[in-house]
């Protein structure tokens, strides 16, 4: 979002006024404390925010990673079908399955939560 010309001005406005800030006021310095899964560009915000850089790959829990088409849920390194979405979780316009399987989960009284790589998607959703 950061150094994306389409989006993040908000976002990147407060980020370059607490850098002045804390240019102006080095006795009453404003922590500021960023987390991102998926910045590309971690160095050059690092670098701009005069940050130092924390990096890991430790993961509390293994990622198992599977993907969803025409209601099959198959495994991503395999491919093979692990199971079917339910029927009366399927809606044609969701060919992905994204909304069907947060149905699925929340009538399952499981926490859901949805990953997306843009604001359109969000949208669709």
């Amino acid at each position: 979002m950061i150094f994306d010309p389409s989006r993040g001005m908000i976002l990147e406005s407060l980020c370059a006024k607490i850098n002045l800030w804390n240019t102006r006021n080095p006795d009453k310095r404003i922590r500021l404390i960023g987390m991102s899964a998926t910045l590309e560009n971690l160095v050059a915000v690092g670098e701009w925010l005069n940050a130092k850089v924390f990096e890991t790959h430790f993961r509390p829990v293994d990622l198992t990673e599977r993907i969803c088409c025409d209601g099959h849920i198959s495994e991503l390194s395999t491919g093979n079908v692990i199971r079917d979405v339910p029927k009366r979780f399927r809606v044609p316009e969701d060919p992905e399955c994204v909304l069907g399987l947060a149905a699925e989960g929340i009538y399952l009284r499981k926490l859901v939560l949805v990953f997306s790589s843009s604001k359109a998607d969000v949208e669709k959703v």
